[in-house]
């Protein structure tokens, strides 16, 4: 499953590392996001990248309060809720290739349609009572937040690649202390 909130919020993942840049100032990441989400590239501005990064550290620690507490307290909610006031759109009726859409149109700018769609994301996860599959990545070193798909909600990594890390630094840690 993807979701919006957790896609935004885990591109502050790069940031972690040195060798890597920030995606949400690199262009092209910014409009492959945009084109994937259905947001208009076009209105965005450097400032609005830079915005952006702003929102995403403001929306983390929200994030990572219902991934690990599974609630939120009166301060989070409030914000939140003012994250959701933030963007207004208007319907639209469009022809394509493949007949008639309807889309919703940021009446606003385009960086508080997508600061409300983003917070709006988050809110339907949280009120969609299915709090116990978000979680975060069990390696220290990841940070990433998920979505547990699995049937038992056991996954405790984002990915098999943490997975297999974890396990290999599991394994040698056990063998060197009973070497």
């Amino acid at each position: 499953m993807s979701l919006l909130c957790l896609e935004f919020l885990n591109s502050g993942w790069y940031c972690m590392h040195e060798t890597c840049a920030d995606p949400l100032l690199d262009p092209s990441w910014l409009h492959a996001f945009c084109e994937t989400w259905g947001f208009p590239y076009d209105g965005l501005s450097p400032r609005d990248a830079l915005a952006l990064v702003a929102y995403r550290e403001r929306l983390d620690p929200l994030v990572r309060s219902l991934a690990e507490r599974k609630t939120l307290t009166e301060e989070e909610l409030d914000e939140l809720n003012r994250c959701l006031a933030l963007g207004r759109a208007q319907p639209k009726l469009v022809a394509s290739e493949k007949g008639l859409t309807l889309q919703e149109v940021p009446c606003g700018s385009v960086l508080a349609w997508m600061e409300h769609r983003i917070a709006r994301s988050l809110a339907e996860l949280a009120a969609d009572s299915q709090l116990e599959r978000l979680k975060l990545c069990g390696n220290p070193a990841c940070g990433w937040v998920f979505f547990d798909e699995s049937k038992n909600r056991s996954r405790k990594w984002c990915d098999n690649t943490c997975a297999s890390l974890m396990k290999v630094r599991k394994h040698r840690a056990l063998h060197r202390d009973g070497a």
